[in-house]
């Protein structure tokens, strides 16, 4: 079934339903890229996936956005999309205009123990992955991977406080493993947001671990790139999981993150004076007669 918006620029109206916008008969174009990372038609099905033409884009993100898009709503109120053939400097993902960043998180299938999203926040003894991008998150859960999704690498938080959403979830005690994408040790704009986040988690008496994705396909590689490249051909998604679950995950307090914090100080003026602080504490004392 085929649903048109209507014209209504950057800002829908409230009573816009996300998940019956343009047509669950994906484009050809859109399948494949599914394909490409092991989200199958159950999947794409269960999450509720739809195609919108260039024109149906357009009207909801604006003229220069008329291009199609493969949209993966939230729930009736929001929705994020990826465009396609779009310039690189159009960027390639969109979410409802004017709403704030939520979480994704995702249908899960029959062979997860527990499939209550309600539950699984309650209970932290549950370990969970964090991914940046629903798409990624879906291919993940796809795999087996219990995991809630992030529209960006900074969109777990919103003007320096962390979502809502996240403050829903039992922390305490619980292990989490923030995944963002390979580049995290060599692409500043990712490994600051990323030990953001894993700290944010720590203070909430969660268990954060490190676990940086091998550069299978590149060093932009996601988890979804990662777990197809593994699958192979045949699309062995045991094969591929076994081979997720060997990358080592490091405790956030560890050496290599150490590496990772200083490299990241570096590049900041605040972050300067915290690396100074961090490398020197033993030898730095408060003079209370200077004021320093």
């Amino acid at each position: 079934m085929t649903v048109r918006p209507k014209r209504f620029g950057s800002t829908p109206p409230t009573k816009l339903d996300w998940r019956k916008l343009g047509t669950d008969r994906l484009f050809p174009a859109h399948r494949l890229y599914l394909k490409a990372r092991g989200i199958g038609k159950a999947m794409w099905k269960s999450a509720g996936l739809r195609s919108l033409t260039a024109k149906q884009t357009a009207e909801i993100w604006g003229p220069r956005c008329a291009y199609t898009s493969l949209l993966l709503p939230f729930d009736s109120d929001f929705g994020s999309a990826r465009l396609f053939d779009a310039p690189a400097d159009l960027g390639k993902f969109r979410s409802t205009p004017g709403a704030p960043s939520r979480l994704y998180f995702p249908p899960l299938p029959k062979s997860f123990a527990q499939r209550d999203w309600e539950k699984i926040r309650k209970d932290a003894a549950i370990p969970l992955h964090a991914i940046e991008s629903p798409f990624k998150c879906l291919a993940a859960v796809s795999y087996g991977i219990l995991a809630f999704g992030m529209l960006g690498c900074w969109n777990w938080q919103s003007q320096g406080r962390a979502l809502p959403e996240l403050f829903r979830i039992k922390w305490k005690g619980r292990t989490v493993v923030p995944i963002f994408d390979a580049d995290v040790k060599e692409n500043l704009n990712v490994a600051t947001p990323f030990l953001g986040f894993g700290d944010w988690l720590a203070s909430r008496g969660a268990l954060p671990l490190y676990k940086r994705i091998p550069p299978a396909c590149g060093p932009k590689t996601g988890v979804d790139d990662f777990l197809k490249k593994r699958a192979g051909k045949s699309n062995d998604k045991a094969a591929a999981l076994a081979a997720w679950q060997e990358i080592p995950e490091l405790e956030w307090t560890g050496k290599r993150l150490e590496k990772l914090r200083i490299q990241s100080l570096r590049n900041t003026e605040g972050g300067l004076a915290d690396l100074f602080t961090m490398q020197h504490a033993d030898n730095v004392r408060h003079d209370p007669s200077s004021g320093s």
